[in-house]
């Protein structure tokens, strides 16, 4: 049984598609395929003519990919990447922290980071300020609260865990209306069996997204791409 990695990168640009499909071996970290085109009907010719036996499929949360995923792999388990799970949260975040600061006519692009960073890997110092910030701004505080408890949802591991707190957190982020973070968590229902798989298998995109970017970087070195076949046995000898 084979596990497998997808995802998309723009590599070269065709008459029909700017993004190329790029699958790799979860276990072995190998780019094994470039596709020309992330369209459904060529990802899912591929998969049926070269890929047999698949257990995973990990992927990002773009439903194209796990449609036919479905359609070709018989009894495969598709699995979110954890780190694209965790980014709809620090998004919703971002975005929400943009909106009160215009509402409000205030600037807080100076402290974004501190406001972004994890709670916990703050020290003394970083505490303080975090509280003379947010203590004076109760929806602002809200809405970090809501994305420290979704950091701690995900990156604790532990599935029991996640299901205990998902309430609490829906029951927060509706409280305070949260709109942003409302909006995430319905992507939580949407992909809520592929979710379930991260935690239940150690696998994700993190490989893949170093790939992505030797990929990037041999691109910009040669100055743009024209033959696909060509420059994915070149991107393979350097990520492989």
């Amino acid at each position: 049984m084979r596990n497998i990695s997808v995802d998309e990168v723009r590599l070269t640009k065709q008459k029909f598609s700017n993004y190329q499909f790029v699958i790799m071996d979860s276990d072995t970290k190998q780019v094994l395929d470039i596709l020309e085109s992330r369209c459904a009907n060529i990802i899912q010719n591929h998969l049926e003519q070269h890929y047999k036996g698949i257990s995973t499929f990990t992927q990002d949360l773009w439903k194209t990919y796990k449609n036919v995923a479905l359609k070709v792999i018989s009894n495969v388990k598709i699995i979110a990447d954890p780190f694209h799970v965790v980014r709809l949260f620090m998004w919703a975040f971002s975005r929400t922290r943009v909106a009160l600061a215009k509402k409000k006519g205030l600037k807080t692009n100076k402290n974004w980071k501190l406001l972004t960073k994890a709670k916990t890997k703050l020290d003394k110092c970083g505490h303080d300020k975090l509280d003379a910030l947010l203590d004076p701004d109760p929806e602002l505080k809200a809405a970090h609260d809501a994305k420290e408890m979704a950091l701690e949802m995900f990156r604790c591991k532990d599935k029991a865990l996640y299901l205990k707190l998902l309430p609490t957190f829906k029951e927060l982020i509706d409280q305070h209306n949260l709109v942003e973070f409302q909006t995430a968590y319905n992507s939580l229902l949407n992909w809520h069996e592929e979710i379930m798989n991260m935690f239940d298998y150690d696998y994700s995109n993190g490989a893949m997204e170093r790939g992505n970017r030797t990929i990037k970087l041999t691109k910009n070195i040669s100055f743009g791409v024209r033959n696909l076949s060509r420059v994915t046995k070149l991107i393979q000898y350097r990520v492989n």
